[in-house]
């Protein structure tokens, strides 16, 4: 019965098993690498959006890192302009610290004026070394308008009391400094960074 079937049926047979090799072919040649590249496709597709979703928040990471170094750079040259006096306006630093001291009844004299460029800033320490001679009263009353002062940045850096032959009167010397703006060193500071 079943070699008849297949007599009877062979031709039919043999249109099947082509059709069916024709699909395995056709699938192993053209479905199944389409597959696999749409699935590689499909992979890098992700990992280009993982790391597009990386660079997205690097930028945000960096946007704020520069909105930040621009509010520090605002708030420092706030600071030079408001803060800080210039180094060509040095002789009204000298005169404040002559009128706190004469308002408190005292004259500096034998003054040195020593002075260094900070490296990397735009900025000059400038110290002033002197002697004071006065009543506790008066030297206290000097170290607190020197330290208090709203018109220039001051500090004091050191202060030393010397033995005095007056039992009213102390003397000290004393080392006032300020940070002076220097705009030639900031210009100086800008071109070497271009050029880096």
């Amino acid at each position: 019965m079943f070699a008849e079937f297949i007599r009877k049926y062979l031709a039919w047979i043999i249109v099947g098993a082509l059709l069916l090799a024709a699909n395995v072919i056709v699938y192993f040649l053209l479905t199944y690498p389409k597959i696999n590249a749409e699935a590689i496709e499909r992979e890098e597709m992700e990992r280009v959006q993982q790391r597009q979703s990386g660079l997205r928040n690097e930028l945000a990471g960096i946007a704020a890192r520069e909105k930040r170094i621009l509010a520090f750079s605002s708030a420092l040259k706030d600071f030079y302009s408001n803060t800080l006096i210039s180094i060509d306006n040095l002789e009204d630093l000298v005169r404040e610290r002559n009128r706190i001291a004469q308002r408190n009844g005292m004259q500096p004299d034998r003054t040195r004026y020593p002075s260094e460029v900070i490296r990397g800033q735009p900025l000059s320490r400038f110290a002033m070394i002197f002697p004071l001679q006065g009543s506790y009263a008066s030297l206290r009353s000097f170290l607190n308008e020197v330290e208090t002062s709203e018109k220039y940045f001051l500090i004091i850096d050191a202060v030393e009391l010397n033995s005095s032959e007056s039992r009213e009167e102390l003397s000290m010397q004393i080392t006032v400094s300020s940070y002076l703006h220097d705009p030639t060193l900031e210009e100086a500071l800008a071109a070497s960074e271009e050029g880096e």
